[in-house]
């Protein structure tokens, strides 16, 4: 039998469905290879990814963190544990640890990025960088190292038959002009002016921020001095008898 070109093309035509879907399935395992090897993201236990962008506007002079969707540069809130896609072209990551305190610790954050604090002022409000109010108790966070940087300190414990004794060291000063006249040097003040406070720590362990109060721990136990000896006194009385205590 002779065969035209005709009785082939059935033929041909199979093969170019089978070489497309071929094709077609590679570009697929290759699109997945690349996705999987360069687009991939994926924290580890007690893992943070850190997303720098490479594209997009600019950051403004003096400014460290991308705080405006689209800016280009470090981005202020990092990627938990898990598993994520990014375009490679677009962002780029840097894994770190998470910031752990330990037990009977806490952690003091400073703010890196923001506006800066006025003269005179130690603690940093929303938007201006310096010491952060609130601390970190004991625990594991997820802190951006770019964006806050954290001072681990011994958490203040009083122990029993004590009292801590706290003094203020930020607020108003009753040193200065602001305060009225009755609140100009004193010792003991309200709790929203520095210096010492009418309230005492009882015994029990307090995480406070070192940078706003100092505690002095202060014995309230009965304690017996037996004078004696050498160390007996002896004093003269209004009418001139001498007395040994």
């Amino acid at each position: 039998r002779k065969y035209a070109p005709k009785d082939f093309a059935p033929i041909g035509r199979k093969i170019k469905w089978g070489a497309g879907i071929l094709f077609l399935v590679a570009a697929f395992a290759g699109l997945g290879i690349f996705i999987w090897t360069f687009c991939r993201v994926e924290p580890g236990s007690d893992r943070i990814a850190i997303l720098i962008r490479k594209t997009g506007r600019n950051l403004k002079p003096g400014e460290i963190i991308a705080l405006r969707p689209g800016d280009k540069g470090i981005q202020l809130i990092p990627l938990p544990e898990g598993r994520y896609f990014y375009n490679p072209y677009t962002w780029d990551w840097q894994f770190t640890s998470v910031t752990t305190i330990p037990a009977g610790r806490l952690g003091v954050v400073t703010r890196l990025y923001g506006d800066d604090l006025p003269p005179g002022e130690i603690i940093a409000p929303d938007g201006f960088k310096g010491i952060m109010r609130d601390i970190l108790s004991p625990g594991k966070y997820r802190i951006n190292p770019y964006a806050e940087q954290v001072d681990i300190f011994n958490a203040i414990s009083i122990r029993p038959g004590h009292a801590g004794v706290v003094a203020h060291l930020e607020g108003k000063d009753p040193t200065h002009g602001e305060m009225p006249e009755d609140m100009k040097n004193v010792f003991i003040v309200s709790e929203d002016v520095k210096r010492v406070q009418v309230k005492t720590l009882g015994p029990g362990t307090y995480y406070l921020n070192p940078y706003i109060y100092a505690v002095t721990e202060v014995n309230l136990q009965s304690q017996r001095f037996e004078l004696q000896g050498d160390d007996a006194i002896s004093f003269l009385t209004q009418d001139g008898f001498q007395v040994m205590v």
